[in-house]
This record gives C-alpha cells, sequence and structure tokens, in this order.
C-alpha cells in the first residue's frame, strides 16, 4: 500500500498512465471483438478476419498495473484518469479475467467521494449502458431462473429457455424505443414496449453452426439489427453458453454480473440505472442476501467466496442509494440480535479468529498492494469476505440520518462483535482491523452517548485501542521514525478526510502579517505542550 502522499497522487504517474493509454489503443484497434461489438463501425465485418489480434497478455498486464495505481490513489487525484473509454471497449472482450480486472478499475474509479472532483466514468452515459446489459446477464425471477437456483449445487431441473437467446428491440426509433447512445442519455430497454417489433431468436445456443464471431455478423446482418445493440447481444449469447455449460461456468458469468451491478450502483446517471434492474428484478435484493449467506438448506453451501464476496459488494453499493437501503436493512434483519447480517458477521469473525490461532504467522499470498488482484489470480481468503462484510457495516452505519442503521447496529451487538478485532496483530488482516474501526467510528458518531460509545466502551473498546495505539506507535525504532514520520502524517490525515496541502493552504492564508506577528508572544513550552 502506497504511504507517501506522492505516491498517491495520480499527477505523479501520468508518464506511466499515457504509456498503459499507447499500448491499449494498440491491442483495441486490432482486437476483433472489440471493433465487432462497437457501437460505430471501424471496420467492415469482412475485414475483421484478416486482423491479426494482438497480444492479450500484453492487455492483461496494462491493466494490472493500472489497477494497482487506481485503487491505492487518493480520491482527489483520481479525476486524471481520462481512459474510461478504453475500459468500456474491453467490456467486449472475452477473456474473463480482462473483463474482470476492467470493471475493478472503473468500480475503484467511482470509489470514494465525488463531490468535488468526479472522474470521466461517474457520468459516463455510454459506460452505464455496457454496465447495465452485464448487469441483467442472469436469467431474471419471472423466468424462474433466479441466481439461487442457477447457482445450487444440488443439480436441479433449470428451464430449458436458459440456453437460448431472445432480443427484442424496435426498427425505428419512437415513443418507448431504445434511445440512441449519446453523452446526454442513458439506453434502457422501454418497460412498456410499443410499436413494430423484430426479435432475434434462438431455441439453443448449442445449435448454432459457428462461434461467437460468427453469430453476431450472421445474425446482425440477417435481422438487420443496430450497430448500439450488438454488446446486448453478445451478451445474451454468452449468457446462453454459460447456462448450457453447467454450474462452474455459471458461477464465473454470475461473478461479471456481479461486479458489473456493484459497479453500475455507484454511478451518477440519471434516471437511475438501478430503477430499471429492480423492475426486472423485484427480489433481487433478497437473492443477493442469499449468495453471502451460502446456505446448505438453498442448495449453496458450496459456494465459491468470490461469488459471496461479489454478492455483499453489490448490496454495500445498493445502500448508499436510501430506497434501497431500507430494503437491505429489512431483509438482513440488521436490528435483530439473531439477524441475517448479525449472525454473519459474528461466524465470520469467529472462523476469522479460529484460523489465526491454527495457522503460523506467514507472509500473504498476495501483498496488501495487490490485494484487489484476489480472486482474479488466486483465491480469496477468510479475511476478505470479513472485510466485505465490515464494508456493508460501514455502508449501513453511515447511512444516518437517512435510516436508523447506527441505532440498529448497536441493539444487535454488531459493536461487541466488532470490538475483538482492534487486538488482532496478524500482519495479513490488517485491512481487515482498518475497516472495523472505520465502521466503529461511524456507529459512535451516529449514535447517542448513552448507546454506541457507551457499547464501545462496555466491551473494552477503549482499553484495546490505546493498547493499539501504543503498540503501533512503540513498533518503530529510532532508525525508522524519520522515514515513517511522513507515512504516519499523511496515514491518519486521510483517515479523517484531510491532507496535508489542505492544512498548507490553510497556513498560508491565516498567517498573521511579519509586523503583527513580532507583536504577538510566543507560547511558552509549557503552553505548547498542553495545546
Amino acid at each position: 500500500r502506497f504511504e507517501r502522499a506522492g505516491e498517491r497522487s495520480l499527477y505523479n504517474w501520468i508518464d506511466v498512465l499515457n504509456r498503459i493509454d499507447e499500448a491499449l489503443e494498440t491491442c483495441i484497434a486490432n482486437e476483433p471483438m472489440v471493433l465487432l461489438l462497437s457501437s460505430s463501425e471501424v471496420v467492415s465485418d469482412d475485414e475483421i478476419d484478416d486482423l491479426t489480434e494482438e497480444n492479450p497478455e500484453l492487455i492483461y498486464h496494462c491493466l494490472r498495473v493500472t489497477l494497482l495505481l487506481v485503487s491505492n490513489a487518493s480520491d482527489d487525484t483520481k479525476n486524471v484518469y481520462n481512459s474510461v473509454e478504453y475500459l468500456g471497449d474491453l467490456l467486449s472482450m472475452d477473456d474473463e479475467k480482462i473483463v474482470l480486472l476492467a470493471l475493478e478499475i472503473i468500480r475503484s474509479l467511482l470509489h470514494g467521494n465525488s463531490r468535488l472532483r468526479p472522474t470521466r466514468a461517474h457520468e459516463s452515459p455510454k459506460l452505464g449502458n455496457l454496465l447495465l446489459t452485464l448487469s441483467r446477464g442472469c436469467w431474471e425471477r419471472e423466468g424462474g431462473l433466479g441466481l439461487v437456483e442457477c447457482l445450487s449445487s444440488p443439480i436441479v431441473d433449470l428451464p430449458s429457455e436458459g440456453g437460448s437467446i431472445r432480443l427484442y428491440f424496435l426498427k425505428k426509433e419512437g415513443s418507448g424505443a431504445q434511445a440512441e447512445v449519446n453523452d446526454v442519455s442513458v439506453e434502457y430497454e422501454t418497460m412498456n414496449p410499443s410499436g413494430r417489433k423484430s426479435v432475434v431468436s434462438v431455441d439453443d445456443v448449442r445449435t448454432l453452426a459457428g462461434d461467437e464471431k460468427w453469430f453476431i455478423k450472421t445474425y446482425s446482418k440477417e435481422f438487420d439489427l443496430p450497430r448500439r445493440l450488438r454488446f446486448t447481444l453478445s451478451t445474451r449469447y454468452r449468457r446462453a453458453r454459460a447456462f448450457v455449460g453447467g454450474l462452474e461456468t455459471r458461477t464465473r458469468h454470475t461473478n461479471i454480473r456481479l461486479l458489473a451491478l456493484a459497479t453500475l450502483a455507484q454511478m451518477q446517471l440519471s434516471p437511475e440505472p438501478l430503477t430499471f434492474v429492480f423492475y426486472s428484478e423485484p427480489e433481487l435484493v433478497s437473492e443477493l442476501v442469499a449468495l453471502s449467506r451460502a446456505d446448505a438448506a438453498d442448495g449453496l453451501a458450496n459456494l465459491p467466496l468470490f461469488i459471496r464476496i461479489s454478492a455483499l459488494k453489490c448490496l454495500t453499493s445498493i445502500s448508499n442509494h436510501g430506497q434501497r437501503l431500507k430494503q437491505v436493512i429489512s431483509i438482513t434483519d440488521v436490528s435483530s440480535h439473531n439477524g441475517i447480517l448479525p449472525s454473519m458477521l459474528r461466524s465470520e469473525i469467529a472462523l476469522l479468529f479460529n484460523r489465526n490461532t491454527r495457522q503460523q504467522p506467514s507472509k500473504a499470498e498476495f501483498p496488501m498492494d495487490w490485494v484487489a488482484l484476489r480472486g482474479i489470480e488466486g483465491e480469496f481468503a477468510q479475511a476478505d469476505i470479513v472485510e466485505a462484510l465490515l464494508g456493508l457495516v460501514f455502508a449501513i452505519a453511515t447511512a444516518f440520518p437517512m435510516s436508523q442503521g447506527p441505532t440498529f447496529l448497536v441493539a444487535s451487538g454488531a459493536v461487541g462483535t466488532m470490538v475483538p478485532l482492534l487486538n488482532d496483530r496478524t500482519p495479513t488482516n490488517s485491512r481487515v482491523v482498518l475497516y472495523a474501526i472505520w465502521a466503529l467510528k461511524c456507529i459512535i458518531e451516529n449514535t447517542q452517548i448513552s448507546t454506541g460509545a457507551a457499547a464501545f466502551r462496555d466491551h473494552s473498546g477503549l482499553t484495546l485501542i490505546a493498547r493499539r495505539i501504543v503498540s503501533e506507535v512503540c513498533e518503530f525504532g529510532p532508525k525508522d521514525l524519520e522515514d515513517a514520520d511522513e507515512g504516519v502524517e499523511v496515514g491518519v490525515l486521510e483517515m479523517r478526510g484531510e491532507s496535508r496541502e489542505l492544512y498548507d493552504s490553510l497556513a498560508q492564508k491565516v498567517q498573521p502579517a511579519p509586523s503583527q506577528a513580532l507583536k504577538t508572544m510566543a507560547p511558552s513550552s509549557s503552553a505548547a505542550s498542553r495545546g
């Protein structure tokens, strides 16, 4: 994790980002699937087969470095990144790792306070259209193909429609039709379709004579499909392929869908994309909660950890919307000691402590700088799902006064569950401890002293936090103090949402004139020590 302010500023990495942009531009210009699914014709469909595909490893490593820089960058410098269009283009690729990396970069750009310096990703209608298409990728409930049914371990009789492709569209633009993709609107499929419609229909994707590239070119020409709908048609094709490919392929496809939904929920678009998502799937929150629990009764006992974490990321992003927050609080039963979220928090933290006592201290499989790559290059750890749970708790705790979330968390015993994390000294759990501190801080600030602060004190929170402060300070030796001083200062300021530059500018504004400064007595050392 970058410590110094200079390292966390994207302004100091502009040359690196420019070189990465040049490499991505070259790769995208010769990537057949990106050009085939582009909303504007760059080359003809007949010429695409003659293109020489660039090395996907180059794209992967470019995105890998970009994710490292963006995920560690300070929020006030993320607006420097101007390659959002390239990330949107890469969502068309059929390489799962590249799509996941692109989504993670977009999500990192959207994370944080965007009111002062929004990034290009916050208000990009074109990107919103792509994410909306990906987020609808999993067989809506009205078709009997919900998330839980498709990811259940026991083989159930899934409807055969899951392997079919249906894409309805209007030949002519009119009232209720899809709008053309432009810079001022978000494209929605109409909720009440009217007018003359056409449909691309395939009963079973396995009966197609060619691959995806052949399918897109052939059916686009046969049905005179607008280019702006090619990405949607490709998504329907990949969804059907994943459905008939078995549980593993459905799981991987669902992971992309969940991450796209978590990213979409953070965008600032009008009208709100989540309105249409929930219109199609009114039980989406219940489905996400079921995936997070991974209950054996639902057939999800063997659900991979990355799906549970992606579902929690979705719930966290959705909780930032007031209307959806109440639904999340109600379904997870935050106010009850035996509620879903409080019970999950207790069980997962207990499992984390049990693993800490059984395992010998060792270096993490991934350095903390690369924590965003877990699940893409390797397996998630128990600490990662605890971190995701604490992220949801933090989102609920910061929702005051829109809801009584902080008060509910105190009543359910969440404070007592999180306080022991302050004593966790396992190196790989440092991010978990940080998230716990943030959540506890928000709960204490957004509740009355007699509730949040009292619960923190009753569970020995003051003693543990004091010991933690002493141990953190005493770990530094004389040789480390000079180098670490700057990092500690920057870290403390960042946790408060402040920066050294802010105080420098304030000091310049309030600095007295030299003549006035000479008339002012300097405080004694004893007075200075008392503050």
